[in-house]
C-alpha cells in the first residue's frame, strides 16, 4: 500500500492549516504506518502529524459551540407572580329625586256668625313666613339626607347600565353637564371641590352638611353619564362593572342587634378572628398559630364593610327573625345556596348586582355567648 510520508504532508499543510496543490511529491511503499516524534519544538509540533490535522477543526469546531452556548438567550424562569383578587367597585343606590307635584290648597269655607247688627270687617294683612321659619324647614329636611334635593340635570335619565343611581343625558358633552353642576349646586347650599379633570373623566366632591359624596362624570361617545357614589370610581369600565348596593340593605345591616346594644358600630359589635372557627376563611392574614392573632388582621377583599356580631339567636333563626322579610323587600331574589364558613350562604339579586350574605356561628365556647357574625360578600367565596 503506498502512502506519503510526514515530510510529504507537511507540504501539503500551509502553516494556516490549510491544505495546498502536491508539487513533485515522491511517493514511497511502506508496510506500516509508524509516527516519527520530532526531538525538538513545541509541544504542538511535537504531536503525531494525524493528531494535529485532526485537533485543529475540532478546536474551531469547539469554539463555536461556546460562543452559541453563552450569547443564547434563555427564557425566563421565574414563576409569574399570582393574581390579587381585587373587590368590584361599590355604589351605593340614593334617593332619586323627583319633583313633587304641586297640591292645591283645599278651599276654607268661612261661615259668617249670625248677629244683630253688621259690623265692619277689618282686613287682615297676611304675615309672610319668616326666613327663619323656611331655614328652620330645610335645616329639618337636610337631617334626613342632605341630598334628597340634589339638583339632577333636567335632560337627564336615570338607570344606565342597568343602575338605579347611574344618569345619562344624551347628545351633551361631558364639559357642559360639568358647567350645569358648578352653577347649579352652589344655589342649593352644595359644596363643589374639582379633584379630577382628565379627557373623558371628571370628578367632583359634593359636600353638603355632615354628607359627602363624589360626582363621577364620563363622556360614553356622544353621551354623558354620572352618579354620585361614596367613592371615586377610576374609570368608565369600572363603572359598567360597579355593583349597586341598596341604601335599604345599608340600613338594615347598620340596625343589627349586636353586643352594645346603644351603638352597633361600636367595637364591641365588630367581629375578630377569635370569634371565627376557621379564620383563615375570612381573613388574608391571622397572624401565628394558635391563639397568636395579627394585632390589626385584615379581611379579604371581597367582604363589604366591617363584618358584625349580633348576639342572642343562631344563624338560621336570626336569618328568619331579622332578615327574611326585609330582603324580599329591598331585593329581587334572596336565596340560600348553600354554606361557608360553618354557616350558610344567601345570594341576593336586583337587577344586575348579585351580592352574599352569610351568617356565621360565633366559635363554640366564645366568651360572647350565642350569636351569628354577619358577613357581606360582593363576590361568591365559594
Amino acid at each position: 500500500m503506498t502512502r506519503t510520508t510526514e515530510e510529504d504532508l507537511t507540504n501539503l499543510i500551509s502553516p494556516d492549516g490549510s491544505l495546498s496543490e502536491p508539487q513533485d511529491v515522491p511517493r514511497t511503499t511502506v508496510t506500516s504506518f509508524q509516527s516519527e516524534t520530532v526531538g525538538q519544538g513545541s509541544p504542538w509540533q511535537r504531536l503525531p502529524l494525524p493528531l494535529r490535522v485532526l485537533i485543529r477543526p475540532l478546536l474551531v469546531a469547539s469554539l463555536g459551540l461556546h460562543a452559541l452556548f453563552l450569547f443564547t438567550p434563555f427564557p425566563n424562569l421565574e414563576k409569574p407572580a399570582p393574581k390579587q383578587t381585587e373587590a368590584p367597585v361599590k355604589i351605593t343606590q340614593l334617593p332619586s329625586v323627583k319633583p313633587k307635584p304641586k297640591v292645591p290648597r283645599p278651599k276654607v269655607k268661612k261661615v259668617a256668625a249670625k248677629v244683630n247688627r253688621p259690623r265692619p270687617t277689618v282686613p287682615v294683612p297676611k304675615t309672610p313666613e319668616s326666613k327663619s321659619a323656611n331655614e328652620t324647614k330645610d335645616t329639618k329636611n337636610d337631617a334626613k339626607d342632605p341630598f334628597l334635593d340634589f339638583p339632577h340635570h333636567p335632560r337627564a335619565q336615570a338607570g344606565c347600565y342597568d343602575k338605579e343611581s347611574c344618569y345619562e343625558v344624551k347628545g351633551v358633552a361631558i364639559d357642559a353637564i360639568a358647567d350645569y353642576f358648578k352653577q347649579t349646586l352652589p344655589t342649593k347650599k352644595f359644596t363643589l371641590t374639582p379633584l379630577t379633570s382628565e379627557a373623558g373623566k371628571q370628578v367632583f366632591q359634593v359636600t353638603k352638611g355632615d354628607k359627602s359624596l363624589f360626582l363621577n362624570l364620563f363622556q360614553d361617545g356622544k353621551n354623558t353619564v354620572y352618579v354620585l357614589a361614596p367613592n371615586e370610581i377610576p374609570s368608565l369600565k369600572a363603572l359598567k362593572g360597579a355593583i349597586e348596593i341598596p341604601t335599604a340593605f345599608y340600613e338594615l345591616l347598620a340596625g343589627l342587634p349586636g353586643s352594645d346594644s346603644t351603638d352597633p358600630a361600636a367595637e364591641s359589635s365588630l367581629a375578630t378572628p377569635e370569634d371565627f372557627d376557621q379564620p383563615k376563611l375570612f381573613y388574608q392574614d391571622v397572624g401565628g398559630s394558635g391563639d397568636g392573632f395579627a394585632l390589626n388582621p385584615e379581611q379579604l377583599p371581597t367582604i363589604d364593610g366591617s363584618m358584625k356580631v349580633a348576639i342572642g339567636e343562631e344563624p338560621e333563626p336570626f336569618y328568619q327573625s331579622y332578615f327574611e322579610s326585609e330582603l324580599q323587600n329591598i331585593f329581587e331574589a334572596a336565596t340560600k345556596v348553600g354554606d361557608y364558613g360553618g354557616g350558610p350562604l344567601y345570594q341576593l339579586k336586583k337587577g344586575g348586582m348579585t351580592l352574599y350574605l352569610n351568617l356565621v356561628p360565633l366559635k363554640a365556647g366564645s366568651s360572647r355567648g350565642v350569636g351569628t357574625i354577619v358577613v357581606v360578600w360582593t363576590q361568591s367565596p365559594k
